[in-house]
């Protein structure tokens, strides 16, 4: 099967309020790239229903119309590929902004799952070579740097 999707998608986990003729409902993002998301929410949408989508992220919240195109499965629940229909330019702006925040998280975790140094390579400091503490009650340490009141 040949995947037809125009754009990156990156996992990207966001809350999610879609809005229909019946009401506003819940859902979650699975990924997200600039050409739409992939959602799980609290009603069974139809193919070809259109909505108004709004995506809430760290610094606000985004609101687009969409269109749903698929329905697909996500750990036994249905999954909707969902399409932004003409998002603004600012609009995909923010889009491009979240996905590189995802894509860097992402990328984060990697490096903090990455094997750790062994014991024996990691540095160590003897007692008899760490530095003199002051036993002073007039010094004071102010942002990593001493002081001294006098």
């Amino acid at each position: 099967m040949v995947d037809r999707r125009e754009h990156e998608r990156v996992l990207h986990q966001l809350r999610l309020t879609l809005s229909d003729a019946d009401g506003h409902f819940g859902g979650w993002s699975i990924d997200l790239s600039e050409g739409g998301v992939l959602l799980i929410c609290d009603r069974e949408l139809a193919l070809g229903a259109r909505l108004q989508l709004r995506i809430h992220l760290r610094q606000g919240s985004l609101s687009l119309p969409i269109r749903v195109l698929r329905v697909s499965s996500c750990e036994q629940q249905p999954a909707y590929g969902v399409h932004f229909i003409e998002p603004s330019p600012h609009a995909r702006a923010v889009i491009r902004a979240a996905l590189a925040e995802a894509a860097m998280r992402q990328a984060l975790g990697h490096v903090a799952d990455a094997p750790r140094p062994r014991a024996e390579s990691q540095v160590r400091l003897r007692v008899d070579e760490a530095p003199p503490i002051s036993t002073d009650s007039r010094d004071a340490v102010v942002d990593g740097e001493s002081e001294t009141h006098g």
